[in-house]
């Protein structure tokens, strides 16, 4: 059936430990003043990163701080160098796949939350013609790409489940080409952010982690 059911589904904000991090990394060198906060996404191509990234500005000017946005302008290696102690968005799945021997990932592939280089790797790993049943996909956007390499090979009856909750992604969801999303809360998502920085200014112990509600949004069911 087509619609949305509601998993109100606990990820944890990465976003939120991004802000306690970048701050002493991505501010110019000189002296900074001590309200200016730090957020790193990864680029203005994508419309839930602008999202998050207006929700960033705007909150910070809510609450007195002085926004500093910056990109890792979609590379995932620059991205690493600047969020090293951080954990991206497969903690869930990887957790789920070390506790149930039904699961098992048989490749990992980096597609830079790009719809093009992801269908390059995903392409380029499908001619291995190792056998698969599903695709767990970081974002949208290296959906997109994904379902093109899945049907250039024919291969229509794959399950693939993403992350975000783009608008272009629902046509492939009602089409059946994609099972579901995740659709995350950008809002809340930085509000959770700024409670912990805040939490952390004022000298209190923050929690290691933090969360944010979302949902499964899901399309037709395959047989």
């Amino acid at each position: 059936m087509k619609g949305f059911r509601h998993y109100w589904l606990w990820l944890p904000v990465v976003w939120a430990m991004t802000i306690l991090l970048i701050t002493s990394i991505q501010l110019p060198e000189q002296k900074t003043k001590d309200n200016e906060v730090g957020f790193v996404f990864v680029s203005d191509k994508h419309e839930h990163a602008n999202k998050l990234l207006a929700a960033f500005v705007r909150t910070a000017n809510q609450k007195g701080f002085i926004p500093v946005p910056t990109t890792s302008e979609d590379s995932r290696v620059l991205e690493k160098e600047k969020l090293d102690s951080l954990i991206d968005r497969s903690l869930g799945l990887t957790e789920y796949d070390r506790a149930h021997d039904e699961l098992e990932v048989v490749a990992s592939l980096t597609g830079n939350f790009d719809t093009f280089q992801a269908e390059i790797e995903m392409s380029r790993w499908l001619k291995e013609d190792i056998p698969f049943d599903a695709v767990f996909s970081h974002n949208d956007d290296n959906t997109f790409g994904v379902v093109r390499a899945l049907e250039s090979r024919g291969l229509l009856e794959k399950t693939i489940v993403s992350v975000d909750g783009v608008t272009e992604i629902y046509p492939l969801i009602h089409s059946g080409k994609v099972d579901a999303t995740v659709v995350q809360s950008p809002n809340e998502m930085i509000e959770v952010g700024f409670k912990a920085l805040e939490q952390h200014l004022s000298g209190k112990k923050i929690s290691r982690h933090y969360y944010s509600s979302s949902y499964l949004y899901e399309g037709l069911i395959k047989d």
